[in-house]
């Protein structure tokens, strides 16, 4: 669960296999100033872009079966947190949706 997107930095790279796209990396922020960067699936990439993503998260939870996620922050003795492939990332999420995510 990953909290409010403020706001879509852009693609931060993309990943090609035969001149056709394999997945593509989104870097988010959300509202506590952590940085997300989310790798997606060619299907979703080719479908959605991070103007899309930004609407999306402002109407409310969406959830995206993710290749991989990675969660940066600047605190005190820095953090960073990475998922494993298969991750289910939830974006704007609310208190009723949270025991989807808990596993």
């Amino acid at each position: 669960v990953v909290g409010a997107v403020v706001s879509i930095t852009g693609v931060s790279s993309t990943v090609t296999s035969f001149g056709t796209t394999v997945r593509s990396d989104l870097v988010l922020q959300n509202e506590n100033h952590m940085f997300l960067d989310i790798s997606l699936w060619s299907d979703i990439a080719r479908n959605l872009n991070g103007q899309e993503l930004a609407v999306l998260g402002r109407s409310g939870p969406v959830m995206l079966a993710v290749c991989s996620l990675r969660v940066t922050g600047a605190t005190k003795g820095g953090y960073s947190l990475t998922s494993t492939p298969g991750t289910r990332c939830v974006l704007n999420p609310v208190s009723e949706m949270a025991h989807l995510v808990q596993s």
